[in-house]
This record gives structure tokens, sequence and C-alpha cells, in this order.
């Protein structure tokens, strides 16, 4: 009976093989279609990089300001001494 890290390991090394194997497709489909050259391959790869950074930073930018949202900050003119303020500032 296989142990739950070992159903694990086998699955991982299974998705890298599969990984690995899309991979190679499309550099092989890149560098054997006529119509196509090893700067476009370069290029196109530069692009979808650029895309994944783009995309990432979208959603960066946007948890970064969900998280200033729902972090409480205090008050400007609140004066941490008053009783009142410290109500408000949870204190």
């Amino acid at each position: 009976m296989s142990t739950e890290f070992e159903m694990q390991v086998n699955t991982d090394s299974v998705y890298q093989s599969q990984r690995y194997s899309r991979l190679t497709d499309v550099i092989d489909e890149y560098l054997t279609h006529g119509d196509v050259n090893p700067k476009q391959l370069h290029d196109e790869m530069l692009s979808t990089i650029d895309e994944i950074i783009a995309y990432h930073t979208l959603h960066l930018t946007r948890a970064e300001t969900f998280r200033k949202l729902i972090t409480p900050q205090p008050c400007p003119t609140c004066d941490p001494t008053s009783i009142t303020c410290q109500d408000h500032l949870g204190e």
C-alpha cells in the first residue's frame, strides 16, 4: 500500500514529466514550422513573460489595496490619551 507521501511524489513526477513534454512540444513546433524563426520564438517568449508579470502585478496591487482597506488605521485626529479615542482605537 502506498503512503500519501509516495502518491504525492508519484503525482509530482507525472506532472513534471507532462509539463516537460508540453514545453518540448511547443519549442519543437516553433523550431520546425517553416514560417517561424528562432527570433520569433525568443520574442514571443519574452512577450509571454511580460504578460505574466503584468497579470500578477495587477493582482498584487489589488491585494495590497484590499489589505490596506482591511487593516485598521488610527484616526489622525485622535488623541490616544483620550478615553473616547481609546475606544475608537480599540485600546
